[in-house]
């Protein structure tokens, strides 16, 4: 058979790289042309076995466009395109024959991927990979970053840095190379290598791919750490140079010991902003319960047992917390590229309206037991906590009426999206907000949907459609208990759930599988758990693994989540932008001055004494009884003195947070504040007698709520994961038909709405009565809704701003401008806000004000990406901020006549915050427009 080769490659007369190229007319990704990579394999297979015996990897190419690469053997959804070629740039979407040739095929970085980056399995030599660009990149930088702040000498830190990729962008295979390069660095000098991982499941998948290519590694000393933490010691101790040894980060908990000196220690966390993100520590009662123990953050006992290693972060969710243990963000690669890439696949919403109704007659029986226990002696701020506690929106969850409305919803929606095949392997995840949620959800499809339980066998579990997947612990009840199994049942359902043909099709989870766990052929989700930031987008992430006819990812939701869903990927993309948190020697001090605060607050109590010095010197049973009496001594203060003490200490926990990772936090000002929490915990702690009155009351708000109406579906709708107002909509045409006009709507619409319109208080009055604050409850989460159905009025009301900006572009003169923009912000900020709220205010005030704000505005808004530079938005923010209270808009609101109370009653906190928004989001538009122009 004669063949003709389109273009080969050689390096040194070996024949490395195969070129095949095709009509430029014609569409890479369109079925009819895969003729290219199908060519590949028949000269592989037929024609010229020899010369593909040399092969590194082939390229197919129909054009500027059209460029990808992958082995000789591999599915066309193997090839990939290579995106950068500086390790300074963002990804680039266009040109990629050009980013090919000048990326890829760099002459020095071409002999750098042969010699690291292609990697054969030991036992299956038909499983080849080659990296992807963000690995290469990902690894090749963190080596960089390693090498620099290693311990070697007084000048390192320890801090190699965070690798920040996207779930589902093969961060495993980047540890494997990174790993590598590791192994033969000259400076690191064959350095021992730690694994570390915070699940079982993670740990398993990580010691599988090593422990399968030791030969790529050069590395015979791969070695697992699977049984106890005296096993831990001996293998770190006595750890081998140039071995690679893998645990999980549990082991470390009782170690209080160093380990190892070696500065040649290179610690890799993966999920590291879950488990490894905090260097402090807390106090808790020892077994027996008469005395308090220090307990170390994890991440705080393994910098201790390991004190000269270089620790490096992987996690697709990093967080402030996370930049202050490891070090910068060393490389990043979003979710958005990620999608583009064709790694992972677009994922879509569908909102299912589910408002509540409150059984009034349950809410004045649990309001007679709070008044009981306030006779009965426990003060007022106790009941006021634990009131708090009862009324956030996730309590009212769990009611069984509300679940069972969820549950068959979610079985109808379920049997709809699998007779119209809007699923590939017809594979589903229910997310439950708790342990009793999900079980109460298992029953109630067990009761509705039998037939699906016909194969049930308790030895064989993976035999049923539905299973339960949670962890228990032996306070749970045995009924919860049988279903749920052990670890063993769990490793069971986990491999036959990631089968792609399988008879466990639902999953009913709570917490486990929604991190690493990856399922491709998993396609649909139902989401009915409270999740925020890094917790729900690495939740949704389980449907956007990419799987061969995948077009997209659904998460069907039954809480109003879009605004977190903003919020959550607003914080992802200014994340990417920082080397460090905002501010943290500010936060440092400010915990200082409040921890002053409070230590003067204690001091009046004779028992006080030394206070912190004092506790720190006892022993542990010594701790308990100073803790306890300075509890006692509180519950005899008066109430105002209380109030104040909470307050105090609630403003100090919250900062604590926000810089309690902060290496140059001084450890007096972490002894501190474990000393009040623990005298706070303490003071919280119920009585028998108030525990036996909290129980009638959780028995109660079992009950307390159900389903109001039916449960209302908003249509599927793109989840945008991009915050570029400029981006072109994406044309969803061709996934499956859902209504155009859904379509279009964009994420930052959303964000506008929310900001908008969403003005809700989580927290009732003090002084109201329990059954008022459940009313409450109900209308906050029921005003959730309303708020999300009021997208077409807000999105007129944008267009017509942006209107308003074009125009004022078209003027051309810089003076017009300034006048037009002035005006801008009189009639569609000021204006609208005033009119809103219903408030006086006088029109000149108001003009000057405008051209106040213009000045601010014109200060900052040229700075090139000022709307995505934190320290930027901060000062803006702050500026704003201070004009608006110092021109006192709005007026303070008049008091509320008991009788006739005015419509024009507002808080002005709301009306700052309000007003701030809509002015960042004007001056973004100008500079966008004027970008365009440009």
């Amino acid at each position: 058979m004669e063949v003709k080769l389109d273009l080969v490659i050689y390096i040194n007369g070996i024949p490395l790289f195969v070129w095949e190229f095709k009509d430029p007319k014609k569409d890479l990704f369109e079925k009819d042309t895969l003729l290219g990579t199908e060519q590949l394999i028949r000269y592989n297979e037929k024609a010229i076995p020899e010369l593909f015996r040399y092969n590194a990897f082939c390229v197919i190419c129909n054009g500027l466009e059209g460029v990808k690469y992958g082995v000789s053997w591999g599915e066309y959804g193997d090839y990939k395109e290579w995106k950068r070629v500086f390790k300074e740039d963002k990804p680039i979407n266009k040109n990629i024959l050009i980013v090919t040739i000048r990326g890829l095929f760099n002459k020095s970085r071409i002999v750098e991927i042969l010699e690291n980056f292609i990697c054969f399995s030991d036992t299956d030599p038909k499983k080849k990979i080659v990296c992807r660009y963000p690995q290469y990149f990902g690894a090749t930088k963190l080596l960089e970053s390693i090498e620099n702040n290693c311990k070697k000498d007084t000048q390192g830190t320890g801090k190699g840095g965070i690798y920040f990729g996207a779930t589902g962008c093969g961060k495993s295979y980047t540890m494997l190379f990174l790993s590598r390069l590791l192994l033969k660095s000259n400076k690191l000098n064959r350095p021992t290598i730690l694994l570390i991982t915070d699940r079982r499941e993670l740990n398993y998948q990580l010691r599988k791919l090593f422990y399968d290519h030791k030969e790529y590694l050069q590395c015979e000393e791969v070695v697992g750490i699977e049984k106890s933490k005296e096993h831990l010691k001996r293998t770190l101790a006595n750890a081998t140079p140039g071995g690679i040894y893998l645990t999980n980060i549990q082991k470390f908990l009782s170690i209080d010991e160093v380990l190892t000196e070696k500065w040649n220690f290179v610690c890799i966390s993966d999920e590291a902003h879950r488990t490894q993100d905090s260097l402090s520590g807390h106090y808790k009662r020892t077994f027996e319960g008469e005395g308090l123990r220090h307990c170390k953050h994890l991440a705080q006992v393994l910098r201790d047992s390991l004190p000269n290693a270089t620790y490096v972060g992987f996690t697709a969710t990093p967080r402030d917390k996370t930049l202050e243990v490891f070090g910068s963000i060393v490389d990043v690669y979003s979710m958005e590229q990620s999608k583009y890439d064709g790694f992972t696949v677009q994922i879509l919403t569908n909102s299912k309206e589910t408002k509540l109704r409150l059984d009034e007659r349950i809410a004045r029986e649990i309001n007679s037991i709070y008044r009981e226990m306030e006779s009965e002696g426990t003060n007022k701020e106790k009941i006021e906590e634990d009131q708090e506690s009862r009324t956030r929106r996730r309590k009212a969850l769990s009611s069984p009426k509300r679940l069972r409305a969820v549950t068959e919803n979610i079985i109808e929606d379920y049997e709809r999206r699998v007779s119209l095949r809007q699923t590939v392997r017809e594979k589903a995840m229910i997310v439950a907000d708790n342990k009793e949620a999900a079980f109460i959800i298992y029953q109630t499809i067990k009761e509705k949907r039998p037939t699906w339980f016909a194969n049930e066998d308790p030895l064989f579990p993976e035999r049923s459609m539905v299973n339960l997947v949670i962890s228990v612990t032996p306070e749970d009840r045995e009924e919860l208990k049988e279903v749920a199994g052990d670890s063993g049942r769990h490793n069971k359902l986990a491999n036959e759930f990631k089968k792609e043909k399988s008879s466990f099709k639902i999953a009913i989870v709570c917490r486990m599988w929604l991190t690493g766990f990856d399922v491709p052929s998993l396609d649909l989700m139902y989401l009915d758990r409270y999740v925020k930031g890094h917790e729900l987008i690495q939740a949704i992430s389980r449907v956007n693994r990419s799987f061969l006819g995948k077009r997209v990812g659904m998460v069907i939701c039954y809480l109003p989540l879009k605004k977190r869903w903003i919020e959550a990927f607003k914080a992802l993309e200014e994340m990417g932008e920082m080397s460090r948190p905002v501010e943290i020697d500010e936060l440092a001090e400010r915990l200082k001055m409040q921890i002053g605060e409070v230590d003067s607050l204690f001091s009046v109590n004779e028992e006080w004494g030394e206070g912190v010095k004092q506790f720190f010197w006892g022993s542990e049973v010594e701790k308990m009884v100073f803790v306890r009496k300075i509890a006692e001594w509180i519950n005899k203060q008066t109430e105002q003195w209380r109030v104040e003490i909470l307050n105090k200490l609630k403003k100090l926990h919250i900062t604590y947070q926000q810089c309690k990772s902060y290496e140059n936090l001084e450890d007096e000002c972490k002894n501190a504040v474990m000393l009040f929490e623990a005298i706070k915990r303490e003071w919280k702690t119920p009585t028998r007698a108030e525990k036996i009155q909290g129980e009638r009351i959780d028995a109660l708000m079992k009950h307390a709520f159900d389903v109001h109406g039916e449960i209302r579906d908003e249509g599927d709708e793109i989840l945008d994961m991009s915050f570029n107002y400029s981006r072109d909509p994406i044309d969803m045409g061709s996934y499956f038909s859902i209504s155009p006009e859904s379509l279009e709507d964009r994420a930052k619409m959303y964000e506008k709405i929310n900001n908008l319109t969403e003005q809700l208080n989580d927290k009732g009055e003090k002084g109201q009565i329990f059954s008022e604050k459940l009313k409450d409850l109900v209308s906050r989460i029921n005003s959730s809704w309303d708020e999300q159905t009021k997208y077409e009025q807000i999105k007129q009301e944008i267009q017509q701003i942006i209107q308003e900006a074009q125009t004022l572009l078209e003027e051309g003169e810089e003076e017009k401008k300034e006048r037009k923009l002035s005006d801008l912000i009189y009639s569609k900020v000021l204006v609208h806000v005033r009119d809103k709220y219903a408030f006086n205010f006088q029109d000149e005030k108001m003009r000057n004000l405008s051209e106040e704000i213009r000045q601010i505005g014109d200060k900052y808004i040229k700075q090139i990406d000022w709307d995505k530079k934190i320290a930027t938005r901060s000062r803006i923010t702050k500026a704003l901020d201070f004009s608006l209270k110092n021109a006192e808009w709005p007026p303070f609101p008049p008091e509320k006549d008991l009788e006739d109370q005015p419509s024009s009653s507002y808080s002005t906190s709301v009306v700052i915050k309000e007003t701030i928004e809509l002015l960042i989001y004007v001056f973004k538009n100008i500079v966008q427009e004027e970008k365009k122009e440009e």
